[in-house]
């Protein structure tokens, strides 16, 4: 998922043949430039408006009795619980039918499982930077960093549908 930081608010991205745009659920992001759509918000942006673009990934490290040559995995934003991030919950998905420890399979394709993020051993923001504090870049770049369980949190937070 893209992201980019226009005047200090992060958007989610639209990148599509038609243009850039940003889009937003949160009326307090936005100003009369936005047009409606549904239960969004976007509206067209070039490059110059943009601080900061890049693609955003949740990694953490966990030991599944299960699967235990897997160590490292990404956290997903669909958890079927209402309030996930208040508990600390994450999601884990793993291709296949996992029917064993905790996991939830849709039968055949994916399974997942839901953790806290303290039963973690550790947890990372792995960005991938297309523009950076304000300078597009040749390249993209990518950069993983070790982050605070809070720190992760918050990020997954600002990151989230319901606040973008």
């Amino acid at each position: 998922m893209s992201y980019v930081n226009v005047n200090g608010k992060i958007y989610r991205l639209s990148d599509t043949t038609e243009g850039k745009s940003i889009v937003t659920h949160c009326l307090e992001k936005t100003d009369i430039q936005f047009k409606r759509h549904y239960s969004c918000y976007y509206r067209r942006i070039d490059n110059t408006d943009i601080n900061e673009w890049y693609d955003l990934k949740f990694v953490v490290e966990y030991n599944d009795l299960f699967l235990p040559e897997q160590q490292l995995w990404e956290a997903c934003f669909d958890n079927p619980r209402k309030e996930p991030l208040e508990t600390n919950e994450i999601v884990l998905s793993a291709f296949g039918a996992v029917r064993n420890a905790g996991w939830y399979t849709n039968g055949r394709d994916v399974s997942l499982k839901i953790v806290t993020v303290d039963e973690c051993v550790r947890v990372y923001l792995k960005y991938t930077y297309y523009k950076k504090s304000g300078k597009e870049l040749e390249y993209p770049v990518c950069e993983t960093r070790e982050v605070s369980r809070e720190e992760f949190i918050n990020a997954i937070k600002l990151h989230r549908e319901d606040y973008l």
